[in-house]
C-alpha cells in the first residue's frame, strides 16, 4: 500500500492549518469559561465580544484549512477532518451571527 493517505499532514502549510484549526475549537470552550469567570469583573467578557472574536478565528482557520485542501492537495486525514468541522462550525457561526442582526420593527 505505498499510495495510503496519511494521518497528519506532510507540509509546514498543512500543519501551520491543522494547529490554527485545533485552536479556533478550543476557543469555542475556553471563551465560554471565562465569561462564567469574569463576567462580574470585567463585563466586556458578557458583551458581543467573546462570540466574534470565535467566530473571526474560526472562518480564519476554515478559510486557511480549505486552502491547504483545495489549492496545496493536501489530503491527510487530520486535514480533511479539520476543514469539515471547522466549515461546519463556521457556517453555524454566520447563521446565528447573522440572525443576531436582524432585529424586529418598533409597532
Amino acid at each position: 500500500m505505498p499510495n495510503s493517505r496519511p494521518w497528519f499532514s506532510q507540509t509546514r502549510l498543512g500543519t501551520i492549518a491543522t494547529v490554527l484549526g485545533a485552536v479556533a475549537v478550543s476557543l469555542w470552550f475556553v471563551l465560554p469559561m471565562v465569561t462564567m469567570s469574569y463576567r462580574e469583573i470585567y463585563p466586556i467578557t458578557d458583551s458581543w465580544v467573546m462570540p466574534v472574536a470565535s467566530s473571526v478565528v474560526t472562518l480564519i482557520a476554515a478559510v486557511v484549512s480549505g486552502y491547504v485542501v483545495v489549492v496545496h492537495k493536501e489530503r491527510a486525514w487530520v486535514n480533511l477532518g479539520m476543514t469539515l468541522v471547522l466549515s461546519l462550525i463556521a457556517l453555524v457561526a454566520v447563521t446565528v451571527m447573522l440572525g443576531g442582526l436582524v432585529v424586529e420593527p418598533l409597532g
